[in-house]
């Protein structure tokens, strides 16, 4: 009897292990996906506990500050997060039936994006836009049943920041609502889809937008795509190399998940 009563003690100390382990464990993914002649990963590193249809990513690989920022936070926190790798840079290229074809990453969620980024290399066709659009649905189809995504992005110094929203700036059609704080780096702030985000945001004195979801231009990034289809979508924008002012955003995201 007391032997089958240390079997069971032992057992569920090696369940109450196992489980610990695999809490601890950062677990990475690699998906290698097809385009043309070429290939690219997509990166998925995962950590419990994980928020049902809450989704971190990054979409150009050459924003580093942004991808050692949200792998640090799911080491510490747990969440999903998912990035990409094709070489370093911040746009794709790939090769199909001896023409070469380029296109930016967050501009391929809609048909107007999608043409859009591949006439910037002045190679669009029918069959490029089916390849791209093809790649679209795979990375969205990796965030089943999606509720908020947070995606983490690195701009450079004076040449996009929360001032290009302002009046009579060139996105400043594309927001309906804007809150800066002059003590903060205008390139460091939010962008957001939903208004209780923009609220909570603004409530702390971060620097924040709120996207016109109805009137935005169409140009086939995830912060269009989701606003159009009315799920939450948050931007966190930072200077390159600004990693411990991306870190306080993201905390702050993390401060308004836990409101919901």
């Amino acid at each position: 009897m007391f032997k089958s009563f240390m079997k069971k003690i032992f057992a569920g100390l090696l369940i109450l292990f196992i489980n610990y382990s695999l809490s601890a464990q950062l677990i990475t993914d690699t998906a290698v996906y097809s385009l043309g002649d070429s290939s690219m990963m997509i990166i998925t590193l995962k950590k419990l506990p994980v928020e049902q249809g809450i989704y971190f990513l990054n979409v150009h690989e050459n924003e580093q500050t942004g991808i050692k920022t949200a792998t640090n936070f799911v080491q510490q926190n747990g969440g999903n997060f998912m990035y990409l790798e094709h070489g370093g840079e911040r746009n794709v290229s790939f090769s199909f039936r001896d023409t070469n074809y380029i296109f930016d990453p967050n501009r391929i969620f809609t048909a107007d994006g999608r043409r859009k980024t591949l006439d910037t290399s002045g190679a669009f066709s029918f069959n490029s836009d089916s390849i791209v659009e093809s790649f679209a649905d795979s990375f969205l189809n990796r965030m089943p049943d999606p509720e908020l995504v947070v995606a983490l992005h690195n701009n450079s110094d004076e040449n996009f920041s929360i001032k290009s929203y302002k009046k009579g700036q060139v996105y400043a059609l594309e927001a309906s609502a804007i809150y800066i704080n002059k003590k903060l780096d205008a390139d460091d702030f939010i962008l957001t889809t939903d208004k209780t985000v923009y609220n909570f945001m603004r409530k702390r004195k971060v620097n924040v937008v709120l996207q016109d979801n109805e009137n935005c231009t169409d140009d086939g990034s995830l912060s269009v795509y989701f606003g159009k289809k009315g799920i939450s979508y948050i931007n966190i924008e930072a200077e390159h190399g600004h990693a411990n002012q991306q870190g306080a955003l993201l905390e702050a995201v993390s401060e308004w998940i836990k409101t919901l």
